[in-house]
């Protein structure tokens, strides 16, 4: 976020979105951007609606552009 990189793959092939909802809420804290200034998108599931809720849990977020 600091050097200007403000999308975010959590495709689930990844395996970290655990990682990355932590990293997302400190790099907002450190830099006064807000979640509306990212770009957060995520790969297609069997079950959307399941993989959504479940990937928003674990990113910590309200929504997944």
């Amino acid at each position: 976020m600091k050097t200007g990189y403000r999308h975010i793959d959590c495709a689930t092939y990844y395996a970290n979105k655990g990682l990355i909802g932590p990293g997302i809420t400190e790099g907002l804290r450190r830099t006064g951007l807000n979640r509306s200034d990212l770009w957060i998108t995520m790969d297609r599931h069997a079950d959307p609606e399941s993989g959504i809720k479940e990937a928003l849990q674990q990113l910590d977020l309200d929504y997944i552009d």
